[in-house]
């Protein structure tokens, strides 16, 4: 009976969860009331269950024959499957994307609620299944799906002074919305390793987003599904627990405790997660593999503490295989109540397929387990193979599984009939496995991370052996107990909230000290494919080896390959070029200039009001690609925020030599931004007229404008030019018609080959007496995507394109580079 019910309950296990991940969290149609999709329903159906119960095979059949013989049954359902699935794939995305194409619409949008409303800092975010668009009905049998923001200062308009908005009046799985709104399709990626929003979304099943215009119309209807019911309720639990947390906690630490007990992380600032990032510790705020481990951990111990206690049910099952159901239900429904996020999802399939094969294999094979947690992920969304969050998930775990087979004897407990160690010697041993276990996790996760980031976080090494084990025995259990017991004794849970939820804070201002400590962090830039590749074999021969010292000399010898590689690896005969990089801000301005000498200079550095940073998330980013790790020059035009706005967030990483600024300007953000270059080792250079660099093969000349009366600030802009092989670059900041009067007056220009737009291409600017001075062939105009001004105006545009010059812009264009070599030849590159 044993042999034939093991593999029935491995089989319905993984059945149900196949099932349940798919329909109710994946949205994979399984059922639909259409007959002509009834072929499709059949062939996605007995896909999912040819495919669970080859699985269940091959998790407990030994035999060879029989293991070759159900991966080709796998094989072939797992095409079936992804059949049945482009079978459902409705049209409907593509029928909006054709409507929207790479513009904005504004219409009345009508759909109903597919997820819970997730917190932002501005607002709410939720996906619905759009039905209508201006009354005109969409796709009937699959809608596509939107992601809406729903501003919180739309929703406070309708708010009273006694009576705040409460979960009930928000869209909740089930309700019908309608509403103006404005929408759009999801950015493409603009910069080199960038992550394509566009493409993630729609792997996803994302169509576009859309912003809510105004208070959205919500209904709810007579007649709830059962599935419908169960969402609504524990959505409606889960926000009232996130906004319990935030009237309780101060504002970092609320976004810190909601991001970890339910993954809403749109609360925590990127300024406050950034350090996490630079130390490789980012796990630690998200819900992960970790956070599902320890509960599951928690949830073990104390299921077979009371399993213990009824001796009939350990009899006749086992503390196992009581234990092991009892887990993955617990930790599915804490996955759903938490709104069900894509990195929990994946933590739970892996942790599910992990306790299964735990609870029926003798011997059990982790790697076996992760490699068919990857391939059950990979069945039901192809495309998270590329998704970082996946590749990091299992690298790191397979880094652990690796290790845990391969570590040496002296790291192993000891064998039956030999002598017992003592506890000093078994304490050591646990901590020698943990630091092994902690390296092997971190070091795999390197090859994904310096192709993202362009750094080795070496200080995670050792910041993972001291925060993990302080975060998951201690503070996360107590965050979670906390929270559980706050509806019901708030008097004595707040206390633990608070004390848990201040460790993390007091956690990130530890690493925001070590993150940039002298060797901290490597930046490597854009390795090449070979020194890639070479680094990676290093880092799997150490962990293979078991971090043992041979491994470690064998490691050590091929990184010294990557090395040499990556440094000789660069064709000598590559002529000096100067490079001008035109860097995507949105709208603002940022460009990179690299000198032949290896000199740098970074003029602006984008910014915006609202939003993310752009010199966090795109200036910063992109310069650790390039490997550039200090700044020589810091040229500000002029102080608005969509030209200074981002150099904070660029001080401290690369320790500018050189400010250079208006001397006239009294912007206090300006004062704060010249306080902490000097803080950071900066001189700073003040402008009162013109400032001459002279550099290898080249003099770079700064020019401030001088009028009577100081009008706009954009009239003020520093102009930057500079000659290099006969190619003329001018870098004008924002001036408008009085600023290009002036230097046309002192006879300040010449012809320039490569302009920058002046003002980003604004109808005041780019008259027709300064640009038949200049003669442009080469203009590149720095805008936002569906940026509210209009720029660049289209008269301005026929005006540079009837003088003959060629019209590059970073909202259609992306990253453009210029490469001017050294014998007068220009090479534009552009990232789309």
């Amino acid at each position: 009976m044993d042999d034939f019910a093991q593999p029935l309950v491995l089989f319905t296990l993984i059945l149900i969860a196949t099932l349940s991940t798919g329909y109710l969290i994946a949205d994979v149609p399984i059922v639909s009331s259409s007959l002509s999709d009834l072929y499709g329903n059949a062939l996605l159906l007995s896909s999912i269950v040819g495919a669970c119960a080859s699985m269940s095979g091959l998790l407990i059949c030994r035999r060879a024959t029989c293991r070759r013989f159900l991966l080709i049954l796998l094989a072939f359902f797992t095409g079936a499957f992804l059949l049945a699935r482009d079978l459902h794939k409705d049209a409907s995305s593509d029928v909006l994307a054709d409507i929207l194409g790479e513009d904005r619409l504004e219409a009345v949008v009508e759909g109903q609620v597919v997820t819970a409303p997730i917190p932002y800092e501005a607002g709410w975010a939720f996906e619905i299944r759009a039905t209508h668009l201006d009354d005109k009905a969409l796709h009937a049998e699959n809608p596509p799906r939107l992601r809406i923001f729903y501003p919180i200062a739309i929703i406070k308009e309708h708010e009273t002074y006694d009576q705040p908005v409460e979960p009930p009046l928000l869209p909740l799985p089930g309700d019908t919305v309608e509403g103006f709104m404005r929408l759009e399709r999801f950015a493409l990626a603009d910069l080199p390793a960038d992550i394509s929003m566009r493409q993630l979304m729609e792997n996803r099943g994302l169509a576009a987003r859309a912003n809510a215009r105004e208070v959205l119309l919500v209904s709810t209807p007579a007649r709830l599904s059962l599935r419908h019911q169960l969402e609504r309720r524990l959505a409606a639990r889960r926000i009232h627990l996130e906004r319990e947390i935030g009237t309780r906690l101060p504002a970092d630490q609320a976004a810190v405790a909601t991001g970890m007990l339910t993954a809403s992380r749109g609360l925590i600032t990127p300024e406050f997660r950034h350090p996490f990032d630079l130390t490789g510790t980012s796990h630690l705020l998200a819900i992960s593999g970790l956070h599902l481990t320890v509960l599951a951990g928690i949830l073990w111990v104390v299921l077979g503490w009371l399993i213990g206690r009824i001796p009939w049910l350990m009899i006749r099952f086992g503390k196992k295989r009581v234990c092991g159901p009892a887990v993955v239900l617990l930790l599915s429904t804490y996955v759903l109540m938490i709104g069900a996020p894509v990195s929990a999802q994946r933590a739970l399939v892996m942790l599910t397929i992990a306790i299964c094969g735990y609870t029926t294999l003798r011997p059990f094979c982790g790697l076996h387990a992760i490699s068919l947690a990857a391939l059950f992920l990979t069945f039901l969304q192809p495309t998270i193979l590329f998704e970082l969050g996946f590749q990091l998930s299992f690298l790191a775990t397979a880094g652990i599984i690796l290790f845990m087979r391969n570590r040496p004897s002296w790291l192993r407990s000891p064998e039956p009939g030999m002598p017992e160690d003592t506890r000093t010697i078994a304490l050591a041993r646990r901590f020698a496995n943990f630091v092994g276990i902690s390296f092997a996790a971190t070091l795999s996760t390197w090859p994904a991370i310096v192709i993202i980031t362009g750094e080795l976080p070496v200080a995670g090494l050792w910041l993972n052996v001291l925060v993990v084990p302080i975060f998951s025995v201690v503070i996360f259990p107590i965050m979670t107990a906390s929270a559980l017991l706050l509806p019901v004794v708030p008097e004595v849970a707040e206390p633990f909230l608070y004390a848990s939820s201040l460790c993390i804070t007091l956690m990130q201002q530890g690493l925001d000290i070590a993150a940039y400590w002298p060797g901290s962090t490597i930046r490597i830039g854009n390795p090449s494919v070979l020194s890639w590749m070479a680094g990676t074999l290093s880092i799997l021969l150490l962990i293979l080896g078991g971090l043992s010292r041979r491994a470690f000399l064998l490691a050590m010898t091929t990184a010294f390959i990557a090395c040499l590689s990556f440094w000789c690896g660069k064709p000598a005969n590559l002529p000096p070029m100067t490079r001008v990089h035109f860097i995507p801000v949105g709208q603002g301005d940022s460009t990179l200039v690299e000198f032949p000498d290896g000199t740098t200079m970074l003029i602006d550095a984008g910014g915006t009001q609202m939003g993310a940073d752009p010199g966090l998330h795109r200036v910063l980013p992109y310069l650790k690609y390039l490997g550039i790790r200090h700044l020589d020059y810091v040229v500000l035009t002029h102080a608005d925020q969509d030209h200074m706005g981002g150099l904070p967030a660029l001080i401290r990483p690369f320790r500018p030599r050189y400010f250079i600024f208006d001397a006239e300007e009294t912007s206090a953000h300006l004062a704060q931004i010249s306080a902490k270059m000097q803080k950071y080792g900066a001189t700073l250079l003040p402008i009162s007229h013109s400032l001459e660099l002279p550099l290898a093969d080249t003099t770079v000349r700064v020019i401030r404008p001088i009028y009577e009366e100081r009008g706009s600030t954009n009239n003020m802009s520093l102009v930057t030019s500079f000659q290099y092989a006969g190619a003329a670059v001018l870098l004008p900041g924002d001036i408008e018609e009085p600023g290009e009067t002036w230097l046309l007056e002192n006879q300040l220009l010449q012809r320039h080959t490569i302009v920058k737009l002046p003002h980003h291409g604004s109808k005041t600017s780019s008259t027709l007496p300064f640009l038949q001075e200049l003669q442009p062939r080469i203009a590149i105009a720095p805008v936002g995507r569906h940026n509210q001004f209009g720029h660049p105006h289209p008269d301005i545009v026929q005006r540079y394109l009837k003088l003959g010059a060629s019209i590059y812009r970073t909202d259609h264009n992306g990253l453009i580079t210029l490469e001017i070599t050294n014998n007068g030849e220009i090479t534009v590159r552009t990232m789309r």
